[in-house]
């Protein structure tokens, strides 16, 4: 799907955590154990830009991921998702968000949002993706 096709697909700003599409992240650090160029991290920005939502992967899922399933995934390739499991491991990035299943079809997306733009029907308690 990648970032310009979320941009597209939900007529969104964008911000890019590894700097393809934001020049301040671009300009960062580059994420510690990246493996390419372009993966830079800068937690700080991110945060203080208090995105809607979150998606350290970007591609739809057979199943319902879990916290554990989605670090799995992250953890397939470190080196290749650096700035992603940073900002995941970050808590304040926990504090403030709250991970949610995103039904597409037969798929599945897993959706971080911002704990303050939760609303009570948008993602019924069936849906949320870290409780069992």
């Amino acid at each position: 799907m990648g970032i310009g096709g979320i941009a597209y697909a939900s007529e969104r700003p964008i911000l890019d955590l590894v700097g393809l599409a934001d020049k301040h992240i671009a300009r960062s650090k580059r994420a510690a154990g990246a493996a390419i160029g372009h993966d830079h991290q800068d937690n700080d920005y991110v945060l203080g830009r208090a995105p809607e939502l979150v998606l350290p992967l970007d591609w739809l899922t057979d199943e319902v991921l879990t916290p554990a399933g989605e670090r799995a995934k992250l953890d397939m390739d470190p080196t290749m998702w650096a700035a992603a499991i940073a900002l995941l491991n970050d808590a304040r990035f926990q504090a403030a968000y709250e991970a949610h299943d995103y039904p597409v079809g037969d798929k599945h997306l897993r959706i971080w949002v911002r704990n303050d733009l939760v609303h009570p029907m948008a993602f019924p308690e069936a849906a949320r993706a870290d409780r069992p």
